[in-house]
């Protein structure tokens, strides 16, 4: 059974992983050149950003849906936006020293890995918050406010991989 400490601790595991290896000094400068619209930047903050205190409410698991929705459209515009220019010669960090290179270089060249990993992240999450939804308000689970939530069950079901000359 899920939850709300389970998807607390999913949360800070995803937060983790994008603050880490999605939006590091490597990249950060690409991502934030990326044109996201607003509600997508608003709405992912819902899973990217802060703590959750309570998560027991419907409005809360409506936000946090909603958070995985614009983290999911998030990803796409990484993939679509990002990926393409991550290399060494085109990044926008320059290394200090031979160690930043060396982190460097293994940050760009494991990021489609690690974009892939955060998508997997997000969808295993997506799961577990439906499971809680489901009983916590199991006569009238919160996805059912959610417009795009069929959507996003097919996107976490579908196969993700990046290339690996991406």
């Amino acid at each position: 059974m899920v939850t709300a400490d389970t998807i607390k601790k999913s949360v800070k595991d995803i937060q983790n992983h994008y603050n880490t290896n999605i939006n590091n000094k490597y990249v950060k400068k690409a991502l934030l050149r990326m044109d996201v619209p607003i509600h997508v930047q608003q709405n992912k903050d819902f899973l990217l950003k802060g703590d959750l205190y309570y998560i027991d409410s419907r409005g809360a698991v409506e936000d946090l849906y909603m958070g995985v929705a614009a983290t999911m459209d998030y990803i796409d515009m990484i993939v679509k936006h990002v990926m393409p220019h991550v290399t060494f010669t085109g990044a926008d960090f320059v290394p200090k020293d031979a160690n930043e290179r060396v982190m460097a270089q293994m940050a760009l060249k494991n990021y489609g890995m690690n974009v892939e990993v955060f998508r997997k992240k997000v969808c295993d999450f997506f799961k577990e918050l439906t499971e809680y939804d489901t009983f916590l308000f199991n006569k009238n689970p919160a996805y059912n406010n959610i417009k795009n939530y069929e959507n996003l069950k097919i996107r976490c079901e579908e196969d993700f991989s990046i290339s690996e000359d991406k």
